[in-house]
Formats: structure tokens, C-alpha cells, sequence
């Protein structure tokens, strides 16, 4: 009873660790993506999302809310960073990203951007 109760109390307490980190780090990514002083950073996000090929922490949402994205910091024009569109390859793709379709992936349409990281 005892090793069943332990096991129960690890994954609780597992999927509890994994909600705050994910909290926590959309709370970042939303406050300090881009932002003058977090160049580091916002160089790792990018790079976790050129390797990963995801956008956010969540999904694309998690930028809507961003200070990147209400702030403009990456311009009027992108609805989230270039690094969570299809990239073509490159070593440095995640700090020049050229997006394989640049007008799909950045459409108001959340459907339109899911649909541009999956046809690479």
C-alpha cells in the first residue's frame, strides 16, 4: 500500500512540477522575449523553437499576449516571431530566420500558421 501511495503521490506532484514550469516560462517568454536586456534570452526561445519546431511554450497563443507582440517589438506585421515558422535550414536559421512562407505563417489565422509548421 505503501509503494502504491508513493508512486500516486510522485505523479501529482510530477504533473504539478511540469504545470509550474510551464507557467513559469510563459510568464518569461510573454515579459522578456525581445525585450532590450534579455538578448540571451531571446536568442535560447528562438533556438528551442527553430529546433523543436514549435511556437511558444503552449502554442502560438502563448505570443498574443506577449509584450513582443503588444509592444510591436518585432514589428506591426508579425503575429508571432519568425522562428516559430517553417525555416529553410541553416547553423544559424534561429538567428536569421528565413521562413519557407512568410504570408501563411504569419496570417491572423491560427489555423493558417498550424498549417504552415506542418508542411515544411
Amino acid at each position: 500500500i505503501g509503494e502504491v501511495a508513493v508512486g500516486v503521490l510522485g505523479a501529482v506532484y510530477q504533473v504539478r512540477a511540469v504545470e509550474e514550469v510551464s507557467s513559469s516560462l510563459t510568464s518569461r517568454v510573454q515579459e522578456q522575449y525581445a525585450v532590450p536586456g534579455y538578448e540571451d534570452f531571446t536568442t535560447a526561445i528562438d533556438y528551442v523553437q527553430y529546433q523543436l519546431q514549435c511556437c511558444g511554450v503552449s502554442s502560438s497563443v502563448d505570443w498574443s499576449m506577449s509584450r513582443w507582440k503588444l509592444e510591436t517589438l518585432g514589428g506591426p506585421e508579425l503575429q508571432v516571431p519568425l522562428t516559430c515558422c517553417s525555416l529553410h535550414r541553416a547553423e544559424d536559421a534561429h538567428i536569421n530566420p528565413d521562413p519557407v512562407n512568410v504570408t501563411l505563417c504569419q496570417s491572423h489565422s491560427l489555423l493558417d500558421r498550424q498549417l504552415a509548421r506542418q508542411h515544411q
